[in-house]
């Protein structure tokens, strides 16, 4: 899935729901653009299939066009989007077994190092993906898109003092299991950004 190349720039989100409830597509456009990276990260960690997130994030936005006008609050439009993102994975996985068949990146020619990077990175697909609901949707957001805690915690509608600990408890989790699989956890260190507001999570 892909929006319309358009940069999200200095408009709120509240001045581009209102436009976008008159019928102006480029203010959702922009709003998708804004939002879309996250929502597929939030898919890739409870269906580590690119093509499925991507799928499903598409469903999620085309539902939130058609029900934009029962959204009472513009500005919670992210928070909003990522309600209809769990309903729209609930009804997809009511009668389906969860898979975790990731493809490996294309990185281009067939190395060695290459190949071993595409394993790894099937497998902390696969590890984040077997975490309990909470830790899956914050390290599915701090991994695959690196969104901040700050940012995590409004779209979760979490206090960002939880987000916090459930980054570092679910960090934990992976590279405990990382542990076990491969005897060492260092290159998980790459996985989770290191910035002043995730510093100790």
């Amino acid at each position: 899935m892909s929006a319309p190349e358009v940069s999200v720039d200095s408009t709120s989100i509240v001045e581009l729901v209102r436009a976008a409830r008159k019928g102006d597509e480029t203010a959702f456009a922009r709003l998708v653009k804004r939002y879309e990276r996250q929502l597929v990260a939030h898919f890739l960690g409870q269906t580590p299939s690119v093509t499925d997130a991507e799928e499903l994030a598409h469903d999620t936005f085309v539902r939130a066009y058609m029900a934009l006008s029962r959204l009472k609050e513009p500005a919670q439009f992210g928070p909003w989007v990522f309600g209809i993102a769990r309903n729209v994975y609930r009804e997809w996985s009511k009668d389906r077994r969860r898979q975790v068949d990731v493809p490996p990146p294309a990185w281009g020619e067939r190395t060695e190092v290459l190949k071993r990077k595409a394993v790894l990175h099937r497998e902390i697909f696969t590890i984040v993906a077997g975490l309990p609901d909470p830790y899956r949707e914050v390290l599915s957001l701090r991994y695959f898109s690196q969104t901040p805690c700050a940012e995590i915690a409004r779209l979760l509608g979490r206090p960002v003092g939880t987000v916090t600990k459930q980054i570092s408890r679910g960090h934990a989790m992976v590279a405990e299991s990382l542990q076990r699989l491969r005897g060492f956890t260092t290159l998980l260190s790459f996985w989770l950004p290191r910035d002043e507001e995730s510093r100790g999570a």
